[in-house]
């Protein structure tokens, strides 16, 4: 996943430094194109998660399972947050605890269990 990445990036500049405009077309053809690829490719090779909470999948943007974890605060540190649904009435909220991707910094919010 990392060549992928570096792969992209190069592409990238690529398609920025070209000065004709029908190469610049066709280097950000071919960036997309690249794109694509890479993404279906990093779905199709993901382990079947389904058996998994979702605390334990890896990280959605970089397939990670480098993970440090915390909580949500308010502006004071024993303010916490939390998630109420539309429908429920004051006091039915849950608090929300955090997982940050050590990676690329994805932060994931989930209700304790």
């Amino acid at each position: 996943m990392i060549a992928g990445n570096k792969i992209i990036t190069q592409l990238g500049k690529i398609g920025t430094s070209i000065s004709s405009d029908r190469d610049r077309t066709l280097a950000q053809c071919l960036l997309k194109i690249a794109l694509r690829i890479y993404r279906e490719k990093l779905m199709n090779n993901q382990p079947n998660h389904k058996n998994f909470s979702p605390q334990e999948t890896p990280c959605p943007i970089c397939g990670s399972q480098n993970f440090v974890w915390g909580r949500t605060v308010g502006e004071s540190v024993s303010q916490w947050v939390y998630f109420r649904a539309d429908e429920a009435g004051w006091g039915e909220g849950e608090k929300l605890r955090t997982r940050k991707c050590k990676n690329c910094n994805n932060v994931q919010l989930f209700t304790y269990d």
